[in-house]
């Protein structure tokens, strides 16, 4: 069965496989179509990515965890002062309503540029409109599922792992 996971997020190696772990099958064919590339190598879990972005994968996640280097460890010298003196606590400000409608634009702008990304992406289209099953990871992914959902011939398309996890028991 073909399961096509749409998000926005940059995802990490963790979150995937708990993804793939809420999807509770072995025998699936996994394409993940992301705005960013993973952070880690997912290629035993997610055989097949499509980026949208346009942009390769940054120069952080391509170094390896081992060439860090020394300088950044923590040192093992104990600090010299008998009574470490705490930091002040800073009052945290109420997010501002104009802040709040900013975020909420740039989420819409982005939501819709990953749905047009996706749609003129030949290679990201076939994989969503090619599958069986659509999966919406996050919130900024919820127009382009909504999109291909009204098309004809659309796959099934469910937000959350989740959900698509128990779809994918009762089939």
């Amino acid at each position: 069965m073909k399961v096509t996971l749409l998000g926005t997020a940059t995802l990490g190696r963790a979150q995937l496989a708990a993804v793939v772990k809420d999807l509770g099958r072995d025998d699936l064919e996994l394409t993940l179509v992301s705005w960013s590339a993973p952070l880690d190598p997912v290629d035993d879990l997610v055989p097949q990515v499509v980026v949208l972005n346009g942009r390769a994968a940054t120069a952080a996640a391509a170094v390896p965890p081992a060439a860090v280097p020394p300088a950044a460890a923590p040192s093992a010298v104990p600090d010299a002062s008998p009574n470490p003196v705490a930091a002040p606590a800073t009052a945290r400000r109420p997010v501002s309503r104009l802040r709040k409608l900013v975020r909420q634009v740039k989420a819409a702008r982005l939501a819709a540029q990953y749905w047009s990304r996706l749609r003129s992406h030949p290679e990201a289209l076939a994989a969503a409109t090619g599958a069986d099953l659509v999966v919406v990871l996050d919130s900024r992914a919820v127009r382009a599922g909504w999109q291909l959902a009204r098309r004809p011939s659309a796959p099934r398309v469910l937000n959350g792992a989740a959900a698509a996890g128990r779809e994918l028991t009762a089939r």
